[in-house]
């Protein structure tokens, strides 16, 4: 029984703080972050990791939860960012009204999971653009893997 008791005690000493920190040493630490603000000129996020989704689903990868964890960091260590856009792009594979119906589900599902993450929902738009705005015309899985993609892009208030 005193083994038993070690052991739990053990455990329990030896696993960190879920509340401070749940992703242990997966966290993003400021210096590996997994997105960034846009570079000058641009107002696009830069994302170091995709967002994935399942195969023709609007369910999140379970990968793409620490990527989305830090975005919502980002966003909200950046009050002047008034709106930002999440746009859901597709590949041209398929029909281009269920591909639009895909993109913005999965711009849907990426604006739910960055307001549980507490970005405010009024901060959030989700926008899906299909095929309309590829990346690239190849018809191969290169290119199919490029045009599937989530980007965010940030709308600063005016200065008065």
């Amino acid at each position: 029984m005193r083994w038993l008791a070690f052991l739990l005690l053990t455990v329990f000493l030896a696993t960190p703080a879920q509340a401070d920190d749940p992703y242990g040493d997966l966290a993003p630490s400021k210096e590996a972050r997994l997105a960034q603000e846009p570079a000058d000129g641009s107002d696009l996020l830069r994302l170091f990791q995709p967002v994935k989704f399942l195969s023709a689903s609007t369910d999140l990868a379970t990968i793409s939860t620490l990527v989305l964890q830090d975005v919502a960091t980002v966003i909200k260590e950046h009050p002047e960012w008034t709106l930002v856009e999440i746009g859901g792009h597709t590949d041209a594979l398929g029909a281009a009204a269920a591909n639009l119906a895909l993109s913005q589900g999965r711009a849907e599902s990426v604006r739910t999971t960055l307001v549980a993450a507490g970005v405010p929902a009024e901060r959030l738009v989700a926008k899906g653009y299909g095929e309309s705005k590829l990346l690239s015309k190849d018809n191969d899985a290169v290119a199919h893997a490029k045009n599937r993609r989530v980007e965010f892009r940030v709308s600063v208030a005016p200065t008065p």
